[in-house]
């Protein structure tokens, strides 16, 4: 589809500046700071349709049918972000 990334290829651009500035690569492991996005590849939603995290009501994106959510965001260990409310179901 025109206009439409691949997520091979927004996750390979999104990663790319580590070839730039050498960091190490993200791990899972006992004893570390976790760094974790949980994302739902099939979540359909509309923007803006729940409200707006900050006070501000306006987003280009308002209205607009999009296909992948971010769901939960740990960084260093501390959560970041999180959906207000999300169920996890087994597969």
């Amino acid at each position: 589809m025109p206009g439409v990334l691949g997520l091979g290829l927004v996750v390979e651009r999104m990663t790319m500046r580590r070839a730039v500035r050498p960091l190490e690569a993200p791990r899972i492991e006992v004893g570390r700071e976790a760094n974790v996005t949980l994302v739902d590849l099939d979540a359909e939603w509309v923007v803006g349709e729940d409200g707006y995290e900050s006070r501000s009501q306006n987003c280009c994106f308002g209205g607009q049918s999009l296909r992948g959510r971010v769901l939960l965001t740990i960084a260093a260990g501390s959560v970041a972000y999180r959906q207000r409310a999300f169920a996890l179901t087994a597969a």
